[in-house]
């Protein structure tokens, strides 16, 4: 049942962007000047003879476009569940959407899937462009490292979706933590610039967020150097985010979409 569900809402998502094919081409000319930004900064930082750990790989623009990957994955992924949520609840179709007999949950998990789908897509692009300007890519060791945090990112940043979907539900306003999210990440994840340049308080609020792991996974796996044992700690963390966060995360939506039912709020908005 999962899979068909899941296969019915990335079909209508497909059919829907299809019918929008502005939004897609905007989309991609968006992903192309954001590369062609990343990369004359990447020169600027260069030029000043910024020294980067050499597992993170030569120059600035590896270190920063796997930064920039990962934080537009990060969002897209926090903010679809909440935003799926929303517009249904402000197009008066979520009752009926939940009214069928398939388990509210995977309802829930399948809505937003094929915007995440979009979004992963679009983040491998980038990171294939940046191998073909970069001229280099992973090493025979790096490639199932970097698989896995690929495929473990997303299911951890989605445990950071259910609770913002979660606080949707609750407080019946749009998206109230992705911008909270996207700010913490971008100041202590190590986004733009190495977490060793943080205080030790702010490199501790780091160590929670999923982002931290999957930046230091995907960064030495793609265009540097693998370090075993930093490599394995960041792939457990995120390993331990997906198997955990992300199922008690799902269970809190649940747990809000149970309540909003009983109490009638469920179309309230």
């Amino acid at each position: 049942m999962l899979g068909t569900v899941a296969l019915a809402f990335i079909r209508r998502g497909g059919q829907e962007a299809v019918s929008y094919r502005g939004a897609f081409l905007l989309r991609l000319v968006g992903l192309a000047t954001t590369l062609a930004a990343m990369f004359f900064f990447s020169r600027f930082v260069d030029g000043q003879g910024v020294a980067l750990p050499l597992r993170y790989g030569r120059g600035y623009l590896a270190f920063g476009l796997v930064g920039l990957v990962l934080l537009n994955l990060q969002h897209a992924v926090v903010a679809a569940y909440p935003t799926t949520i929303r517009a249904a609840q402000l197009a008066g179709t979520l009752e009926a959407m939940l009214a069928t007999p398939t388990p509210s949950w995977i309802v829930l998990l399948c809505a937003p899937l094929y915007g995440i789908l979009a979004a992963f897509g679009g983040a491998l692009g980038m990171l294939v462009l940046g191998a073909l300007i970069l001229r280099t890519g992973p090493t025979s060791a790096g490639w199932p490292l970097l698989a896995a945090g690929l495929i473990l990112a997303p299911i951890a940043f989605a445990a950071l979706g259910f609770l913002s979907a979660t606080l949707t539900m609750l407080l019946r306003r749009s998206d109230p933590l992705s911008f909270f999210v996207g700010g913490a990440s971008a100041l202590a994840g190590g986004v733009f610039y190495p977490t060793g340049v943080l205080p030790g308080w702010l490199r501790a609020i780091g160590g929670l967020l999923p982002i931290t792991h999957a930046l230091e996974l995907v960064r030495c796996a793609a265009f540097g150097r693998v370090d075993g044992q930093g490599a394995m700690r960041a792939l457990l963390n995120l390993a331990l985010a997906g198997a955990v966060a992300a199922p008690l995360g799902l269970a809190s939506f649940v747990w809000a979409v149970r309540r909003a039912r009983r109490d009638g709020s469920l179309s309230h908005y």
